[in-house]
């Protein structure tokens, strides 16, 4: 993956919600994994991240589809009897301001019965236990409706946990299919109310949240992968590539 990224002006004019321009320009990344070292040393060597499945959860590095490169991670989760599966890399410890960047993969349409979670940031519930980790924002996908078809889009929304509210952009965003996008975030973590989260699917703005809190104690978790209670075609597929995070200049 190439180390200094290109980041483009990105004005963010979303129905009920202020505007807000970022400029990053060509930056340096914090922080990269490129699975060009054949395994996922790049997430966890340092001891800031994990490497995570459930019963019928993978990880598996892949030659093909790829972003950049040789390698691929292909995560795939095969949930039954609406119990949970998920396959995950996590980072902890990450910078209090920062964008996340990742490329993502979907090589065919799911029937998603609740909802299929690719993205997410966790914070600790209990500031004095470190292991009280748990989602708080969760971009996530989903039909439209109960019970769509495995034709229909795959649309996006983020659940704010925090809040227990789903956000939607005000017009339906589906997920693309057949072609590698750029999942985008940044967030300012802050247990009062000058907090920020926002999104972007290939470029384009999904949702943002603004003077709240976005962490319930200091500290958050990026974590990239599959999880669902309920999807059909099991085992479910997604391939990820060329991570990043990245300071504001």
């Amino acid at each position: 993956m190439n180390r200094r990224r290109l980041i483009t002006l990105v004005t963010l004019a979303l129905a009920g919600a202020c505007s807000d321009s970022i400029h990053l320009g060509e930056e340096a990344p914090a922080w990269s994994a490129d699975f060009e070292t054949g395994n996922t040393t790049q997430w966890t060597l340092d001891g800031n991240g994990q490497q995570l499945s459930s019963s019928g959860g993978k990880l598996v590095l892949v030659g093909n589809p790829v972003h950049g490169g040789r390698w691929a991670m292909q995560t795939s989760i095969s949930p039954t009897n609406n119990r949970p599966s998920f396959a995950r890399l996590t980072r902890a410890r990450v910078p209090q301001d920062a964008y996340f960047s990742l490329w993502a993969y979907i090589p065919a349409r799911y029937t998603i019965d609740i909802y299929w979670n690719l993205f997410e940031f966790q914070g600790r519930t209990d500031p004095a236990n470190p292991d009280s980790w748990s989602a708080m924002w969760s971009l996530n996908l989903h039909h439209e409706s109960p019970g769509a078809g495995a034709g229909g889009d795959m649309l996006w929304y983020v659940y704010d946990r925090m809040r227990q509210r789903e956000l939607k952009p005000s017009t339906p965003m589906a997920a693309p299919v057949g072609s590698w996008f750029e999942i985008r975030a940044f967030v300012h973590q802050a247990t009062d109310n000058t907090g920020r989260i926002s999104f972007w699917i290939d470029g384009s703005p999904l949702v943002q949240a603004v003077d709240i809190s976005t962490v319930p104690s200091p500290g958050m978790l990026w974590s990239i992968g599959s999880a669902s209670s309920g999807i059909s075609k099991a085992p479910a597929e997604v391939f990820f590539d060329d991570a990043a995070i990245v300071l504001p200049p």
